[in-house]
């Protein structure tokens, strides 16, 4: 009765679940069962993973260590491979006329036309100076200067400033 009456007093006080609960699920856990009776695999997974760690960060640090390729910067590129591409409104011709003041001279003076086009109903004409190359509408002037476009036909585009005109035909 005595042996009772401590059992009852650790019930109800709750010392005893706790020792209890512990030692129940360390049996009860497979993984606690199975390091039991061998616990030497502790050390095993242990050294496993750090070679496993040990391996991935070597092969990082050997992969970020590879030499990229050298680009070639002794490219030439031949002329007639470049293409202008469209709808840029106005390109520069770089330094191919290198010493003419773009201010002083008409801005019309050695222009040509290279191209009509005609979009969803609305022609466009390409005009090529000596300094740039413009896409041009009816409306748009031509760069900074007065020249104005009147009217672009399948074959020309006019141009009209003050009371002279200019007309550039294919």
């Amino acid at each position: 009765m005595n042996m009772d009456l401590k059992a009852l007093i650790a019930k109800i006080t709750g010392k005893n679940k706790e020792a209890s609960a512990g030692t129940a699920k360390k049996k009860n856990n497979s993984v606690s069962a199975f390091f039991e009776k061998n616990p030497t695999m502790k050390y095993v997974i242990a050294v496993i993973a750090v070679v496993i760690a040990v391996a991935v960060a070597a092969t990082i640090i050997l992969s970020s260590k590879k030499s990229k390729p050298d680009l070639d910067t002794n490219v030439s590129v031949n002329a007639n491979d470049a293409v202008e591409v469209l709808p840029q409104i106005e390109r520069d011709r770089g330094g191919e006329y290198e010493g003419k003041d773009p201010f002083v001279e008409n801005i019309l003076d050695g222009a040509k036309l290279t191209g009509i086009y005609e979009t969803y109903g609305y022609k466009s004409a390409t005009l090529q100076t000596t300094l740039k190359s413009y896409t041009l509408y009816e409306g748009d002037t031509v760069g900074d200067s007065d020249w104005v476009v009147s009217e672009i036909t399948d074959k020309s585009i006019t141009l009209v400033s003050g009371d002279k005109t200019k007309t550039f035909s294919k």
